[in-house]
């Protein structure tokens, strides 16, 4: 690639999302709402109030209209230089460390646009989008551990920076398993190893999350089951279609591991559940008492799942592993909805407490 075809690829880059380009309207939506939080101009009346006006609230705001305005091209313009002078490796590495917030943020996302843009390798280029979501887990992360002031708007910025990131990796594994059937295959594998380590990234996140953050946390744990799902749809297409030993003992593999996972988050449920019920029955009300059968309803679909569990565990036997897969995302759609049940009763619970 020479200097003029470097410029071009570089200029593409700058509407880019990650980038704030192509804004749609929640966006601006979102912006305009933190711009109003930020210098106070928003009363209940929904009418301005001069008097909150501070030097510093004014200065904030042309301070970001300013980032916001020429962020850009500047970020870009950097990356150029960095490419020119010191080579792609020092302008990936120099933000490498830094999370939404930085200033440096923005160069290392156009760095990431432009590994893409000269990866001409599907295999590669997917290679690379696992390992920039990867990357977007782990500033979510940091965000909640921080102390910095905007954390729940950062937290949120950086929980939809990785769903953006696993829509890019879907795409390119279907690309693959229409094109490179057997790299699609390994892909899916190694997509599949990743959602451990996702959820053991969310898991740290979670102590520390925001409750205003808490929706984030349940689309970035739903992003993730469906790239697992569709990373298994692909296995699973290409053992119909090709048997191989290889293959079903990769099923094999993924389904014994789900089939742990569904146990053991079904035992912690459990143990959740009764802690919540204890609480309830101490503090009768109306309320709680609708709350207690709820949960008691939940504790009766959760009786269902060992029989499930067998169930689909004979039908995989017999080769039926789609029918059995099925029935694993089953529980695990059931397993989502009682535990985000139950964190919202335990933060709600918490909030109460605090009040008394």
């Amino acid at each position: 690639m020479n200097e003029k075809e470097l410029i071009h690829l570089l200029r593409t880059q700058k509407k880019h999302p990650v980038l704030g380009g192509d804004f749609s309207v929640q966006k601006q939506t979102e912006i305009w709402n933190k711009i109003q939080r930020d210098i106070h101009t928003y009363s209940q009346q929904e009418s301005y109030q001069s008097n909150l006006y501070s030097w510093k609230n004014i200065s904030f705001y042309f301070l970001w209209i300013m980032n916001h305005s020429f962020l850009r091209p500047i970020a870009s313009l950097a990356v150029f230089f960095m490419f020119i002078f010191s080579g792609s490796l020092m302008a990936a590495n120099a933000a490498f460390q830094s999370i939404p917030g930085d200033a440096l943020y923005p160069v290392k996302l156009v760095s990431e646009r432009v590994q893409l843009g000269l990866t001409a390798n599907s295999e590669k280029r997917a290679r690379l989008q696992v390992g920039f979501a990867n990357r977007r887990l782990q500033e979510m992360k940091n965000i909640t551990r921080s102390v910095k002031s905007e954390k729940e708007y950062l937290v949120r910025e950086a929980a939809q920076a990785f769903q953006r990131e696993m829509e890019a990796v879907n795409e390119s594994l279907q690309q693959l398993r229409t094109q490179e059937p057997e790299t699609a295959i390994q892909m899916a594998k190694e997509i599949n190893e990743q959602v451990d380590g996702y959820h053991v990234v969310i898991q740290q996140s979670q102590p520390e999350v925001l409750k205003e953050n808490q929706a984030d946390v349940k689309n970035v744990l739903e992003t993730v089951e469906a790239a697992n799902q569709q990373a298994v749809e692909v296995i699973v297409s290409q053992q119909e279609s090709q048997p191989k030993k290889e293959t079903k003992q990769d099923l094999d593999r993924i389904f014994r591991k789900d089939v742990s996972d569904i146990q053991m988050r079904k035992s912690t449920v459990l143990e959740r559940l009764k802690t919540v019920q204890t609480i309830l029955v101490s503090q009768e009300n109306d309320l709680n008492l609708n709350n207690q059968k709820d949960l008691q309803q939940l504790g009766l679909i959760l009786r269902t799942f060992d029989e499930k569990l067998t169930k689909s565990m004979d039908i995989f036997a017999a080769g039926g592993y789609r029918r059995a897969f099925d029935i694993i995302y089953e529980l695990k759609g059931y397993l989502g909805n009682i535990e985000n049940y139950l964190t919202d009763m335990e933060i709600e619970m918490s909030t109460n407490q605090e009040l008394e």
